[in-house]
């Protein structure tokens, strides 16, 4: 749509007509009259001033000229318009000129057929030609969001329990627990906050993203997990799909270990004496706070 030139049915009476003729005794277009703007470059102020006129004083030199330049329903403020003015302009740039200069925007008697046999095929593929079709598919290119692009990744286990934001866990609330292999990702959003999914979460284009960025073992946190989980993430980039990982013996926040280093069996016992000698350590000070008091 150009801004050029516009066309409505005036909001005030004060602006004055440049038609040759009103603009000879002063005229001015009155409120609700249809007038046609054309921007025009003011040196003096250096900036853009918009000269109405009414639509009965536009020369045929200047509806030849904007239509050479654009479609009529691409004129702003055309959609805006009443229909019978709709009409009466769609009929005047076929013809070259305007077909009705004594027309002001309101409909009268004699405009009774326009609205009649007339108004279908003055209106058909209105909102077909390709001017419309450009602009609708502008307005739908602006109502799509932009998605932020990633600008950062990193692989770890995770240290507490954290969101995912993985489609199916956000959406179910699934968090993930600690311990857990997980995708850290910064989004290109201004700001430097780390989003997780889990690692089975991750979807084949995030692997694309990472890739883009680095080789599997060049990621952020690679060197730092165990032998096991590291052949997940190069398995996962080789196949473009996120392998499902072992466990985490632990459910902690290790990764230095292989997963297969510790039997089921060995893994409760370990768990349980930690456990145990978490409780005597938290016993200690209040067994040595009843000392002092003795």
């Amino acid at each position: 749509m150009s801004d050029k030139y516009c066309i409505e049915l005036s909001t005030t009476s004060l602006a004055g007509c440049q038609g040759a003729a009103c603009k000879s005794v002063g005229r001015k277009i009155q409120k609700g009259e249809l007038r046609l703007g054309v921007k025009t470059w003011y040196e003096p102020d250096e900036t853009y001033w918009t000269r109405w006129r009414h639509w009965g004083c536009v020369a045929p030199v200047t509806i030849q000229k904007i239509y050479e330049e654009i479609a009529v329903t691409q004129l702003k403020g055309f959609k805006k318009l009443n229909p019978v003015s709709r009409i009466h302009v769609r009929k005047s740039f076929a013809a070259g000129k305007v077909i009705d200069p004594t027309f002001k925007g309101v409909q009268r008697p004699q405009d009774q057929h326009l609205m009649g046999e007339d108004m279908p095929s003055a209106m058909e593929g209105m909102s077909l030609d390709d001017g419309d079709k450009e602009k609708e598919k502008e307005k739908k290119e602006k109502k799509v969001k932009k998605e932020p692009e990633p600008i950062a990744f990193k692989i770890d286990l995770a240290q507490r329990t954290a969101k995912c934001r993985g489609e199916e866990c956000l959406k179910n609330g699934i968090e993930i627990p600690k311990g857990e292999l997980r995708l850290g990702i910064i989004m290109d959003d201004k700001t430097t906050t780390w989003i997780y999914k889990h690692w089975v979460c991750a979807t084949t284009q995030d692997i694309k993203g990472v890739k883009e960025f680095k080789e599997a073992d060049e990621l952020e946190g690679f060197d730092d997990l165990s032998g096991a989980l590291q052949a997940v993430i190069v398995g996962s980039f080789e196949d473009m799909e996120p392998l499902e990982p072992p466990p985490n013996p632990t459910g902690g926040d290790g990764g230095e270990k292989e997963v297969d280093e510790v039997p089921s069996k060995g893994k409760g016992e370990a768990v349980e004496a930690l456990e145990k000698g978490e409780e005597k350590q938290a016993e200690k000070p209040s067994r040595k706070g009843k000392g002092k008091k003795k």
